[in-house]
């Protein structure tokens, strides 16, 4: 499955996935409507659902009584950003924080943990995945 993302000359973009769209912006600041999270928001966002889903997958195999399990993400710059194209501008870290509330064993807690700091957007972002692009001819006639 590919994910569409489709602009018509402002910052505001329809992403479509599957069946499921969603919308991102840039803030007001750097000329955006802040209509939605900004790019580097959903990659945050990809890299916290994945945590927790991979932690619900992990408490199912076993068997294990989850609750709530909630993953924050936030972003590192090296800089604030000037423009959405800023090629000075350079994420330096992602920092994730796990939160499980679970009625298990110490060891079975440690477990999840562990699962869920191992989960393969959190993988693919630590092996720098290799970008691939193409060019070419225009997609328009394609909606989101």
């Amino acid at each position: 499955m590919a994910v569409v993302s489709v602009s018509t000359g402002t910052f505001r973009v329809e992403v479509g996935a599957g069946a499921h769209r969603l919308v991102a912006d840039e803030v007001e600041r750097l000329g955006g409507t802040d209509q939605g999270p900004d790019p580097f928001d959903l990659l945050a966002a990809s890299l916290g659902a994945c945590t927790a889903i991979v932690v619900a997958d992990a408490a199912r195999a076993r068997a294990l009584p989850i609750g709530r399990v909630e993953v924050r993400v936030s972003t590192k710059f090296n800089k604030l950003a000037a423009h959405p194209g800023d090629e000075q501008l350079a994420l330096v870290e992602l920092r994730r924080s796990i939160h499980i509330e679970a009625d298990v064993s110490p060891e079975d807690l440690a477990w999840l943990y562990a699962r869920g700091t191992d989960c393969p957007v959190s993988r693919a972002l630590g092996a720098g995945v290799a970008i691939r692009t193409t060019t070419g001819a225009s997609t328009a006639s394609r909606r989101c």
